[in-house]
């Protein structure tokens, strides 16, 4: 099992556990006290389910399934909308 540790803005404090095909959210101080596991992504060898847990009796379970090629898209456009691209590729006509 891997786990790593990341600060936000808000310093929120997150685990990033990782084991097999499973890699889960948690947190560790901050806001969201209440809550242990904030998301769940599973690798089933054909895409990822993502699992965003409930913490309150307001808000529902989510869940996201995709396959690699959609993830791979999503992952493009996070990174786009966040500004953590920075190596652009050359348009090709």
């Amino acid at each position: 099992m891997t786990k790593r540790y990341y600060k936000d803005d808000t310093n929120t404090v997150y685990c990033i556990e990782s084991e097999g095909d499973t890699t889960t959210v948690r947190h560790v101080s901050g806001l969201h006290t209440h809550v242990d596991e904030l998301l769940t992504l599973r690798n089933t060898g054909n895409g990822f389910v993502s699992v965003t847990h409930a913490y309150s009796s307001t808000v529902q379970y989510n869940y996201i399934c995709l396959d690699y090629d959609e993830a791979e898209y999503l992952y493009y456009a996070i990174g786009e909308a966040l500004g953590l691209r920075k190596k652009k590729a050359k348009k090709v006509l």
